[in-house]
């Protein structure tokens, strides 16, 4: 019986020994944020005026998150990025990335609003017509239309300051 209990002690004794020499995998590096961006940019898949204006909101929310993110303040929705005019707007989210060249054809008929990080969510972002509909995006990425000879819906808590064409 002595023997019995001193070989499970020194059973146990091997088990720990064993376990506090085993080799340890050392922790996963965390994933490193890369700058600039190096994932290409979302193409129109359509040429409806809804795809349009969600590509464009996709691009510009990417490039306003990599703004605050990277502390880029050359990045970000167009008044914080100082944009004179959407055509200027839309030509930095393509230089940048955020965009593709391709699509910025498509975009030529959008109105984008001055908006900054600071505005809420509600506010309209960006609206295309088409045919006999007005299109908007708000910045918070939902979609609106609304119809040419009907009357407005309710404006959001603050109507946006819209930038010039060219």
């Amino acid at each position: 019986m002595f023997w019995k209990s001193q070989g499970i002690t020194l059973l146990a004794g091997l088990l720990v020994c064993l376990a506090s020499c085993e080799k340890k995998q050392p922790a996963p590096p965390p994933e490193k944020l890369v700058f600039p961006r190096e994932v290409p940019p979302e193409r129109i898949g359509k040429s409806s005026p809804e795809a349009i204006l969600q590509t464009l909101h996709h691009g510009a929310q990417e490039m306003a998150l990599d703004g605050f993110q990277f502390d880029k303040p050359e990045l970000g929705w167009p008044f914080d990025c100082r944009a004179s005019n959407s055509s200027g707007y839309l030509r930095l989210l393509a230089d940048k990335g955020y965009l593709a060249q391709q699509d910025l054809e498509l975009l030529s008929e959008v109105d984008i609003a001055n908006l900054s990080d600071s505005d809420p969510g509600e506010t309209t972002f960006a609206k295309i017509q088409h045919r006999r509909k007005i299109y908007f995006i708000r910045k918070d990425g939902s979609l609106l239309s609304e119809s040419t000879g009907m009357p407005p819906t309710p404006s959001p808590s603050r109507d946006p300051a819209w930038l010039p064409t060219k």
